[in-house]
């Protein structure tokens, strides 16, 4: 009898079980509004080189111009020059404060340059320069060398080499060499390798067809024409220049 028994146990546990409740079928839910992916903008270069074009003025300053309204110069001249150090460790007194000034303004190029002595290091002074020239002011950093009392000799040629090869190679902008016409012919006498150095020639002149060009060069990218300028921004004489 054991057989019926598990039989009609079977038979009990079948309909005791719960049938499925009907499935209900899901309304599908509503897309989710989401804003489209908008490719992120190429990024843009930290600085723009000043292009030199002809007729542009420009001033540059140093520490002996001593009230300098930086705002108002910026506003009445193309680029503005600073001188930033000198030899192995001056550093102008004015320099520091007009750069962080420019550069917070940013609406005029402007830049450093070093003046050079031929008593000292190249490699040192290069150094030093190079920790005061921002390369986002937009203009290239310039090497002056100018009068040195006949004291100028053919290894000097080879210093300035070496000092300009250390600036280009440490900011990746090829300096600009300032130098006056008879120092360059007489005294530093420049060979064929500095030719391809922008040239920044003071002449003092109204004409600049009185103005001469000294060899290696074919021609000047800046004329200094005079150190006895007025423009509003700057009390007292500045030198003003212009691109030719």
């Amino acid at each position: 009898m054991k057989w019926i028994t598990n039989f009609l146990k079977a038979i009990a546990e079948f309909f005791s079980r719960k049938k499925p409740e009907p499935q209900i079928p899901q309304k599908p839910s509503e897309p989710v509004n989401q804003t489209p992916t908008v490719p992120a903008p190429e990024p843009k270069p930290k600085f723009k080189m000043h292009e030199f074009k002809k007729g542009q003025i420009g001033v540059d300053i140093s520490h002996h111009n001593r009230r300098v309204d930086l705002e108002l110069l910026a506003k009445n001249v193309d680029f503005i020059y600073m001188k930033a150090t000198e030899g192995e460790s001056f550093v102008s007194s004015k320099y520091v404060e007009r750069a962080k000034k420019l550069k917070e303004m940013g609406t005029v190029a402007w830049g450093a340059y070093h003046y050079y002595r031929t008593n000292k290091g190249p490699a040192v002074q290069a150094e030093h320069f190079i920790k005061y020239v921002d390369v986002e002011s937009g203009l290239p950093p310039v090497l002056d060398i100018e009068a040195i009392n006949n004291n100028f000799k053919p290894h000097h040629r080879k210093d300035l080499q070496i000092f300009l090869n250390l600036v280009e190679s440490k900011t990746k902008i090829r300096p600009i060499i300032y130098t006056g016409y008879y120092f360059a012919k007489d005294e530093f006498k420049p060979t064929e390798e500095f030719a391809k150095y922008k040239l920044w020639l003071p002449w003092y002149t109204s004409d600049f067809g009185r103005v001469k060009t000294p060899k290696p060069w074919d021609k000047i990218t800046i004329w200094q024409y005079t150190e006895h300028g007025t423009i509003k921004g700057v009390d007292g004489n500045v030198d003003i220049n212009r691109v030719v």
